[in-house]
């Protein structure tokens, strides 16, 4: 049972928090979480570094829709986007054709 002083943690290397090993190319030692906060469960990045990860993503639905809050990640196409609360700048990077 999931309760709110536990999480469950998904990841490539066996370690002390790490409650399921997953095996793939871009899967990290500590890929992600999921937590029952406030009476939901939560899945959560823990690592949202793009070259290292290959990150954990939502598929909406047609017409669905979903609030975006602070630190969530989404992909639109091979883009990457994080949530965050203030303006810290504009990040840009060339991208290369496949």
């Amino acid at each position: 049972m999931l309760t709110g002083d536990r999480k469950i943690v998904f990841g490539s290397e066996e370690g002390k928090d790490v409650t399921f090993i997953l095996s793939g190319d871009r899967v990290v030692d500590r890929h992600f979480e999921i937590v029952f906060d406030k009476n939901t469960m939560i899945m959560r990045n823990l690592n949202l570094d793009c070259w290292q990860s290959c990150g954990l993503y939502r598929r909406l639905f047609e017409n669905e829709a979903y609030n975006l809050r602070p630190d969530a990640a989404f992909r639109i196409g091979t883009l990457e986007f994080l949530v965050e609360r203030f303006n810290t700048g504009i990040v840009s990077d060339i991208g290369q054709r496949p």
